[in-house]
């Protein structure tokens, strides 16, 4: 099931299908547009919850839309051009690197923060050259997501930050 969080109306939409999501384009780009649109991909419902309740403390984002595989992330991503790509590399029908490349041959602009539990070097690397602007460990990064998205409205220009790609 997918689900939008326009955080600054305090609504939780459920949607049942992806045409329902798209259908919210026009209402997630009316709300002030100076502010972020955020695409979560991951397929633990701990791990989206637990973003969520990071992303709902930033002022910069006006809207929270989540995707649990790849098959839901392509179509929003291709409706709704979200401004950064929160995802794991594994998820449940596909591998994020999949996403990965998806994202930099068709959406370059869109910034990207892979936070995963497989942190190694090998990884890390891997995304770096897919495209991924940042890298951060489930276990231990959580706390960087808000300073990644407050660096300004292009990640791809945030401060320099040792987990940085």
């Amino acid at each position: 099931m997918l689900k939008i969080l326009l955080p600054l109306k305090g609504r939780l939409f459920y949607c049942r299908r992806t045409e329902n999501v798209l259908a919210l384009r026009k209402q997630i780009h009316m709300v002030n547009n100076e502010r972020l649109v955020v695409l979560l991909v991951d397929d633990s419902v701990l791990i989206m919850d637990k973003m969520i309740g990071i992303l709902r403390e930033i002022e910069d984002i006006r809207t929270v839309i989540q995707a649990s595989c790849y098959s839901e992330a392509v179509p929003i991503i291709e409706e709704v051009e979200p401004d950064v790509v929160i995802m794991d590399i594994f998820l449940g029908d596909s591998i994020g690197f999949d996403l990965l490349n998806f994202l930099k041959a068709r959406y370059p602009s869109i910034g990207i923060i892979v936070i995963t539990n497989h942190s190694g070097q090998r990884y890390r690397d891997l995304c770096k050259k897919m495209g991924a602007h940042h890298f951060l460990d489930k276990s231990n990064d959580f706390e960087l997501i808000p300073e990644l998205i407050r660096g300004g409205n292009n990640i791809a220009d945030a401060k320099s930050n040792e987990k940085k790609c």
